[in-house]
């Protein structure tokens, strides 16, 4: 059995042409054609002949800015671990409220071709997942793992977990036992 995440110095490098298949998979799965326009599935920055997608995150706020090529509705997946209520939408400019449409905002295509941004919070929560008889501690903001403990010394993924986050009471890690904030 592998401890360390790297499995020390074994090559794998089956493991590492999976890897790069699954990264050209998602890259071509991130704006799709349907029959109900563009839609947007990941927010990854892309660029082909139908539109232009930037994808920003800050501290507290992610931001998806998306140019469309063509004039058909665009439809913009939204995180299901963002709140609702942080959602904000522009379009060419100005806010708009958001036409929430499933897990996605739906923006019609008589607006384009302009400017769509989309503005979602990035919220920090805290989980515990036990592994070969370890219990991980592992800070999220968004999708996003900011810090683990414990940690590897050997290469690690992510960065030690912080004893306090701002916006989110985090008690000293080997004290977590709550699953979120």
């Amino acid at each position: 059995m592998h401890l360390e995440p790297h499995s020390g110095t074994t090559p794998t490098t089956d493991v590492t042409a999976a890897c790069l298949h699954t990264l050209a998979d998602v890259y071509h799965h991130v704006l799709l054609r349907g029959d109900s326009g563009l839609k947007i599935l990941l927010h990854l920055d892309y660029e082909d002949s139908r539109a232009r997608i930037r994808s920003r995150r800050g501290e507290r706020t992610g931001r998806l800015t998306v140019l469309p090529r063509t004039r058909e509705n665009v439809l913009i997946r939204i995180p299901r671990w963002t709140p609702l209520s942080s959602v904000r939408l522009k379009v060419g400019g100005a806010p708009l409220d958001p036409n929430i449409y499933g897990d996605f905002v739906l923006v019609a295509g008589n607006l384009m071709p302009a400017e769509i941004t989309l503005e979602y919070g990035l919220p920090v929560t805290r989980e515990v997942e036990r592994t070969t008889g370890v219990d991980y501690h592992l800070l999220w903001r968004g999708d996003e793992v900011i810090g683990i403990t414990p940690n590897s010394r050997f290469y690690p993924f992510y960065p030690d977990y912080p004893e306090e986050t701002e916006g989110c009471a985090m008690p000293a890690a080997r004290d977590c036992i709550a699953s979120r904030c």
